[in-house]
């Protein structure tokens, strides 16, 4: 049996005391996407009114566990932020797709001046797509290409496939990661 098995469900009343580290946890989230915009606390409530059903009282939500929970609140500060993301760009009426899939590292985007936070988000929000709904080589290439910034020929060698198969594999991601991009930036 794991430690997280054996730990008692966390409940509403419980989170108050961790306010300290969902705080530090979105601060993290926010400065990695370079968000200055948006306070971390607002990001942390947005988080936890995401964690209730509709209709459901407070009293009745709970989590398995503190790692469960944790998860959950990842998750909902990174969906909150792309809705943040989401209104700044349409408040902008910035809706040209510039991230040039093959170009970029995501480590090194940030830095870039020609990718903006929107573009980013979208694409972090196409990447979360691709997870749910491609085979896991899919996942691989595309993380490999985009955080590491591995060639073709490097991911072919770390895979043990052919330089074609992880090209073909990339080309068919690479489509489906533009198509979903280019659908977040122009939804309202």
């Amino acid at each position: 049996m794991t430690a997280h098995a054996r730990e008692a469900p966390l409940t509403w009343l419980e989170v108050p005391a961790l306010m300290r580290e969902l705080r530090n946890l979105a601060l993290g989230l926010l400065r990695r996407e370079g968000d200055t915009v948006l306070h971390p606390t607002e990001l942390v409530l947005s988080a936890l009114r995401r964690q209730r059903l509709s209709g459901q009282d407070w009293s009745q939500v709970q989590w398995s566990n503190r790692a469960h929970f944790f998860g959950a609140m990842r998750r909902a500060m990174m969906r909150a932020f792309l809705d943040h993301v989401r209104k700044e760009a349409r408040r902008r009426r910035n809706l040209g797709c510039k991230v040039d899939l093959d170009a970029i590292s995501l480590d090194r985007a940030a830095s870039r001046p020609e990718v903006h936070e929107a573009e980013m988000a979208g694409l972090y929000h196409a990447l979360e797509l691709l997870e749910e709904r491609a085979p896991e080589e899919h996942v691989r290439i595309a993380h490999h290409r985009l955080f590491e910034g591995l060639s073709i020929e490097e991911i072919a060698a770390l895979m043990e496939q052919s330089p074609s198969t992880v090209l073909r594999t990339w080309r068919f991601v690479r489509s489906f990661l533009h198509r979903q991009l280019v659908t977040f930036l122009e939804t309202p």
